[in-house]
């Protein structure tokens, strides 16, 4: 049965989730968060349906009638035409009740001390944002999804050990919470980005005083997989999305940032973006057996020779877009003069 919320209450947490067309991915997730081990009554779910054209909005709309469903006690459905995850996000987080919002994506499982542990820092610091933990399965995946669940959980390892300081760039809304009032005051995300909203929100949250924090027990295991081409397609929209943030969207400091992040590189990933720069008929070709290398790797077994497969695919279409973003001149100016102190803009390239 739903909690009633009473006149001017307010929920520790709010737990937005914005889906579209996983509707087999929800009875899982619904169940990981009926099982939560913090009090029911002082949270709330909220699951934004992004215009979904299989049975998700049949399946939310008949999940909240029925007696004997494992789902949140405060479990709310939204429904708007489809307009994006970031949009699906913000208007969660414009109707939520609580102090902290949490944002979770569809294809997660809670840990049951995920909710408890992103409300507790809430209560205790008005101006947090929360990393939590995402773990990632060990059988069942597709190659080039290996690769990527290889490079989240170096990532998230890096914040466990402490190697790593949480910041905006850990923002990933895959399990991620910030203080409502933060969130309304940086005016939620940006909807005009093709991908790295999440990213860009962190660089506005930092400059607005967000404290970050790291949160192992906040735990979610992410099972979503990407088709081949969806993935590929992915590098280039986040190398789009990188320019737009450093030279449209006035977070200057990565301007040096990117040009550093290609000389750190190896030598023979700079060759072939140079290669592939100046013969792009060529990367179809080549991505192509790669992908055939990388699977033919996969599945005997030889790991590290998949993974640099598909490496190598992701950052040809990674530095592949920044440069066509850029203009060639203006990239490879801006590599040479990639020893610009840090906080000068790259403006006049």
């Amino acid at each position: 049965m739903k909690l009633e919320l009473l006149e001017n209450e307010m929920f520790d947490l709010s737990v937005i989730i914005p889906t579209h067309n996983r509707v087999d991915h929800l009875p899982g997730l619904l169940a990981s968060l009926a099982s939560q081990d913090y009090p029911p009554e002082k949270w709330e779910a909220i699951i934004v349906d992004d215009g979904s054209s299989d049975s998700t909005r049949a399946y939310l709309d008949s999940v909240r009638e029925t007696d004997g469903v494992l789902r949140p006690a405060n479990l709310r459905v939204m429904h708007q035409a489809q307009s994006g995850v970031a949009m699906a996000r913000n208007n969660g987080g414009r109707s939520a009740h609580g102090r902290g919002l949490l944002f979770l994506d569809d294809d997660m499982l809670a840990s049951p001390t995920l909710v408890g542990e992103h409300a507790r820092v809430h209560l205790e610091v008005s101006q947090a944002v929360v990393i939590g933990y995402i773990s990632v399965p060990t059988t069942g995946r597709r190659p080039w999804v290996a690769w990527e669940d290889h490079h989240m959980q170096r990532h998230y390892d890096a914040l466990k050990s402490g190697r790593r300081i949480p910041g905006p760039r850990d923002f990933y809304t895959g399990n991620v919470s910030v203080s409502a009032a933060l969130f309304n005051s940086v005016n939620g995300f940006d909807t005009g980005l093709p991908r790295a909203e999440d990213l860009e929100m962190g660089y506005r949250l930092r400059n607005a005083g967000a404290r970050f924090y790291h949160r192992i027990a906040a735990g979610s295991l992410h099972l979503g997989q990407h088709s081949f081409e969806g993935w590929a397609r992915n590098a280039g929209l986040y190398g789009q999305a990188d320019v737009m943030l450093a030279w449209e969207k006035g977070h200057i400091e990565l301007q040096k940032d990117i040009f550093n992040w290609y000389h750190a590189r190896r030598r023979w990933g700079r060759v072939l973006v140079e290669l592939f720069s100046a013969h792009p008929r060529w990367l179809k070709p080549a991505v192509g057996l790669l992908n055939l290398a990388g699977r033919g790797a996969y599945y005997p077994g030889l790991h590290s020779i998949s993974r640099a497969c598909y490496s190598t695919i992701h950052h040809l279409n990674y530095w592949l877009a920044i440069i066509q973003a850029l203009g060639h001149e203006r990239f490879w100016k801006g590599v040479e003069v990639e020893s610009v102190p840090t906080g000068v803009g790259y403006d006049a390239l």
